[in-house]
């Protein structure tokens, strides 16, 4: 598996049902790197750069590692295998599945040393293939 350490800044922010629609018709978020819509707002994980520009408030400034492997989405327990030295290190580790890679979300003071704890180890995938 290969790692990709994104270049850069991402933040969460939360944008509440009643601002949206205002938001986004003065101008779109094109560089979202994830959104969610939960009931309570819209989760938005963009550039720090980006939610400033729109006036948003944030959390958690991450950097966005790539895990360059295309793992099935039944894939079983391959993410745990990847969080779990993590969290041995005490080292938070968002974790976003997308169609062709997962990614993690980091934050930017401990990102170097994931880049060498993934580096220092071996995963283990398995499919789970009852589809």
């Amino acid at each position: 598996m290969q790692l990709e350490l994104h270049e850069g800044e991402v933040v969460y922010c939360t944008v509440k049902p009643a601002r949206m629609k205002p938001a986004f018709e003065a101008e779109p978020l094109l560089s979202a790197v994830c959104q969610f819509q939960d009931p309570e707002g819209l989760t938005l994980i963009v550039s720090r750069a980006d939610a400033e520009a729109h006036g948003f408030e944030y959390t958690y400034s991450c950097r966005m590692i790539t895990l360059r492997i295309h793992s099935s989405i039944n894939a079983v327990g391959f993410l745990a295998s990847v969080t779990e030295p993590l969290a041995k290190r005490r080292i938070t580790g968002n974790a976003i599945s997308a169609y062709f890679h997962d990614h993690l979300l980091v934050p930017i003071a401990s990102a170097d040393e994931a880049m060498r704890l993934f580096s220092e180890i071996s995963f283990t995938v398995r499919s789970d293939r009852r589809t």
